[in-house]
């Protein structure tokens, strides 16, 4: 094995058609076995490396799980690592996980004063009864109906004042104990102010990340990601595929840029070469079974494909399970009603000044309307001083009140785009642009 061939190529990569030999597949598992109990208690001193959704995770806890989760981070901040991919899709993903708990307080705030007003709006049905109970044209003309609606408002009114004046007594003893408390979380400078006031932030800050791949590196995995899938959908019977899976198989159809995590286990295999170690790697995201087996059991083949390249395994362990071990708590995400569910990766950033040089480029063969129209519509959004922006500049594609056609637009050459920018050298931190 080379000690200076770090390059991710056909010669060092995730391949389910590369195997070891007997005697290197048994050097394996024993390296694998003999380590194991040791990794589940994170002892010793072997790397750790974070999945994205467990940084993110804990903006989704409870506020008492947050305060050990944190001791946790701070414990084994020395031994902790972020991959580059990480380090970007916690930072993509940050602010809209904010708002999602943030978003959970207002929306109680909001149900409740709204069963304020269905509490008092009781009496409003006694009082519609007394106004049909008014009517001449139906005491004279529609007798029959008159004594009927007469007699609903005797029974609605013996039986309604007793509920209403049960039900609004219990409501107003206990309704300024919830006011109280909800708009207090909600006017807390610490909740209100998360977004750049961020405590946790000093806690991460301290993990090393690793350094990025190259784009050549970048580029070669996407490629290999397409043959993966390619191979494992020729898979015929269930049982079999398993032995050809991958990481990040299971977001083939949730994401438009699926090649996330066979980018992040690339960057801790070049990492486990470089260092001659091996390392642990801690992922809520199990449910795809592209990380773990659905028992949870790790798969065979990443066992085998990490010491084919490294001499060295890469331990995966799934989040829930590791903590709930070690600090009693549940990574259960209970804040998401404010918002939508953070599900992966958002969009990266577009620039919207490189995706009008981009129109100029690519004009669509067909649009809904003139091209200089287009145009000009992008042109507004860019504009735009009344966009709710991150502060890195992104904004969320549904939050723009555009066309559909032009949403669509915008979808189609984001595609061209993610080429482009890794050959041109965009970046996410340009300054002076508004992006989407």
């Amino acid at each position: 094995m080379e000690t200076n061939r770090i390059k991710i190529d056909d010669n060092f990569c995730f391949d389910t058609k590369k195997h070891l030999s007997i005697a290197d597949f048994q050097k394996a598992l024993k390296l694998y076995s003999s380590k194991f109990d040791e990794v589940l208690k994170l002892e010793g001193d072997m790397p750790i490396f974070l999945d994205t959704n467990i940084l993110l995770g804990y903006y989704q806890i409870s506020l008492e799980e947050r305060k050990k989760l944190k001791q946790f981070f701070i414990k084994y901040k020395d031994r902790i690592y972020i991959t580059h991919q990480i380090e970007k899709e916690f930072l993509r993903n940050r602010i809209k996980v904010i708002k999602e708990f943030y978003g959970s307080l207002r929306k109680v705030k909001s149900e409740f004063e709204t069963i304020d007003k269905e509490i008092h709006g009781f009496k409003t049905i006694l009082n519609k009864f007394k106004s049909l109970s008014e009517k001449k044209f139906l005491k004279y003309d529609y007798p029959n109906s008159y004594k009927k609606i007469g007699e609903l408002k005797d029974i609605v009114k013996a039986n309604l004042d007793k509920f209403y004046n049960d039900v609004n007594s219990i409501y107003e003893e206990n309704k300024n104990i919830v006011e109280m408390e909800i708009n207090q979380a909600i006017d807390d400078k610490n909740f209100k102010e998360m977004e750049i006031r961020d405590e946790i932030l000093d806690v991460f800050s301290q993990f090393k990340v690793i350094d990025s791949l190259e784009n050549a590196d970048i580029q070669f995995i996407e490629k290999q990601y397409d043959s993966l899938l390619e191979q494992y959908k020729k898979i015929n019977k269930d049982k079999d595929k398993d032995k050809y899976t991958f990481p990040g198989r299971g977001d083939q159809n949730e994401k438009d840029y699926p090649y996330g995590d066979l980018i992040i286990y690339h960057e801790m295999l070049k990492f486990c070469f470089k260092k001659e170690t091996s390392v642990i790697f801690v992922t809520k995201d199990v449910s795809k079974k592209d990380w773990l087996q659905g028992n949870g059991k790790p798969y065979i083949h990443y066992i085998e494909n990490a010491f084919l390249n490294t001499g060295q395994v890469i331990f995966i362990l799934d989040g829930e399970r590791l903590l709930k071990e070690l600090l009693k708590i549940s990574l259960d995400k209970i804040y998401e009603e404010g918002s939508e569910e953070y599900k992966g990766d958002i969009i990266d950033p577009l620039w919207i000044d490189d995706l009008l040089d981009l129109c100029d480029q690519y004009p669509p063969a067909a649009v809904t309307r003139s091209w200089d129209w287009v145009k000009r519509r992008l042109q507004e959004i860019a504009d735009s001083a009344d966009i709710d922006l991150f502060p890195s500049g992104s904004i969320m594609l549904d939050s723009l009140d555009i066309e559909p056609n032009i949403k669509e637009l915008i979808l189609e050459f984001y595609e061209i785009y993610k080429k482009l920018s890794q050959k041109q050298g965009y970046v996410d931190s340009g300054k002076g642009k508004k992006c989407i």
